[in-house]
């Protein structure tokens, strides 16, 4: 017995599915200023945003025309929450971890995040704080879509203990 198989169809839903992937997705590249420290030294962390991919689902009004269009374009340029977490065990993160993104510019497309990591134990670090958003909740939009976020993270960061590290202490004036 032969059974039907029709490829075009299965490729075109394969086609489809790879068009939606991409859909709600921010890409986000995390950059340190360093690639190497002394345990409890602040690192400055940047994280760079492309939220060009980002779309929204557009609710649908029963209502007039005009309406419909101004809530659509209210929902377009929601704000953005954004929360910065990690491993106590890798990192401690300081400034501003918490807050809102504010979209009302539409041609901007990039923004930059800017906080201080401040590694907690010795060796070599390949976790780093995460990003996650959500787009802010108000009364009129009870659910908030899911933000996808594609992240690239520095390849390591080598912390060293307090005993690599020489020093020599003297007091600072002589009494005799």
């Amino acid at each position: 017995q032969v059974l039907p198989l029709d490829l075009d169809k299965f490729y075109a839903e394969m086609k489809k599915e790879d068009e939606h992937t991409n859909m709600n997705t921010v890409i986000a590249e995390l950059k340190s200023s360093q690639d190497e420290g002394v345990v409890g030294s602040p690192v400055i962390f940047h994280y760079h945003l492309d939220i060009s991919k980002l779309t929204t689902i557009k609710k649908r009004m029963t209502t007039c025309g005009s309406f419909e269009n101004e809530e659509m374009r209210a929902c377009d340029l929601r704000p953005l929450l954004f929360n910065f977490c990690c491993n106590p065990a890798d990192w401690i993160l300081g400034g501003k971890v918490q807050g809102l993104i504010d979209r009302s510019q539409k041609d901007k497309k990039t923004f930059t995040l800017e906080f201080t990591g401040i590694p907690t134990r010795s060796g070599v670090l390949i976790r780093f704080p995460e990003i996650l958003l959500q787009y802010h909740v108000t009364s009129s939009s009870k659910i908030s879509a899911p933000v996808k976020i594609h992240t690239k993270y520095p390849q390591s960061y080598k912390s060293q203990s307090y005993t690599n590290h020489m020093a020599l202490a003297c007091p600072s004036a002589l009494d005799c």
